[in-house]
């Protein structure tokens, strides 16, 4: 279970109930349409995980339409919500829409099968970095990336590793972010064709966290591929209303090596060991997230929801809302991989 912080503690971490605090939503697909209306304002954009066989409907917002599978509920929609009512900017085909201070868009290549992943991540990753910035928002803070058949080695190397190169690559083409201000973000494999990356950028500048339990991603050794992920544990997207916290994915890795290979249970537990790691810097532990926290939960196998469910229950609070999806872990050895979204309102 997650290890006791050994840095003072601050008071618990306060959520306010307020719908107007709320930088997001956790809805069942049929209810987008039945926001009301203050929050229909607020929509950012929306992850929709359905099994990829019915797509999303037109709406005003951009819509990164996820063919993993929710496990516990019905297609899931994460609508992420400004703190100001939101406008749409566009530059060619790319729609994103912005609150003034934050901006959410969406990047496909429909076609992109995994031999060629590389190549589609770096054109994806060129045109978000290029169309932010020339938007005003320059400050990558937030990314979510869904592969096909992210373990599969077409070419020798594995779908992952060939990801991180294109990623790498169009990051040091662009020479504007620093290792130590890279993004949070995750990276899940799907078992349809095609990228899809969705992406939350900044006019001001977010601070990133580390995790005293696990080596910087950015660091890892060649062992892991040729070039390291580009990634950071955490980001806090500074905000006027309170701090919003979106932790990377996270699995059981310690240093730079999986624990705990094909054991479900010590792999939830010492992934939830190294999220309350995450927040030890700010005074906190896990048992202080509440109703502002949503964890999306990715599991390998379908057969380990039950398992995993009642580990979580156990370990959080019963006010944090959590989302199982079935979905593939960047590394063979893992079975789950935990991230999200934290409001921290002082």
């Amino acid at each position: 279970m997650p290890e006791t912080p050994a840095s003072p503690r601050r008071k618990p971490l306060l959520v306010s109930a307020s719908n107007g605090a709320r930088t997001w939503r956790l809805l069942a697909d049929r209810d987008l349409e039945r926001l009301a209306a203050g929050e229909r304002a607020r929509i950012l954009g929306v992850l929709r995980y359905a099994d990829g066989r019915n797509p999303a409907a037109p709406t005003p917002w951009p819509i990164c339409d996820v063919p993993l599978s929710p496990l516990t509920r019905d297609p899931a929609c994460i609508v992420l919500l400004g703190r100001a009512p939101t406008e749409a900017l566009r530059i060619g085909d790319l729609t994103c829409r912005n609150d003034g201070e934050t901006l959410f868009g969406v990047l496909a290549d429909p076609t992109a099968t995994a031999p060629d992943i590389g190549a589609a991540t770096y054109q994806v990753y060129r045109t978000l970095l290029r169309v932010s910035a020339e938007l005003g928002f320059p400050h990558l803070s937030r990314v979510w990336h869904y592969l096909p058949d992210i373990n599969a080695a077409p070419n020798g190397l594995e779908v992952y590793q060939a990801f991180s190169i294109g990623r790498r690559e169009a990051l040091d083409a662009w020479g504007r972010i620093p290792d130590a201000a890279l993004p949070a973000a995750c990276a899940i494999g799907t078992r349809q064709p095609g990228l899809r990356v969705a992406f939350l950028t900044t006019r001001s500048p977010g601070s990133t966290l580390s995790n005293i339990r696990q080596d910087e991603a950015y660091r890892y050794p060649p062992e892991y591929g040729p070039r390291s992920p580009a990634f950071s544990r955490a980001l806090m997207i500074p905000n006027t209303a309170g701090p919003c916290l979106h932790v990377s994915g996270t699995a059981s890795i310690r240093g730079h090596r999986s624990r705990h290979a094909g054991r479900l249970e010590q792999q939830v537990e010492e992934t939830l060991r190294n999220l309350d790691a995450l927040l030890q810097p700010l005074g906190l532990s896990l048992q202080d997230a509440g109703s502002g926290t949503l964890l999306t939960v990715y599991l390998r196998h379908e057969t380990d929801l039950a398992a995993a469910e009642a580990l979580l229950s156990g370990a959080l609070r019963p006010d944090v809302q959590w989302l199982f999806l079935q979905g593939e872990i960047c590394r063979r050895s893992l079975l789950v991989e935990i991230e999200g979204i934290i409001d921290l309102l002082a």
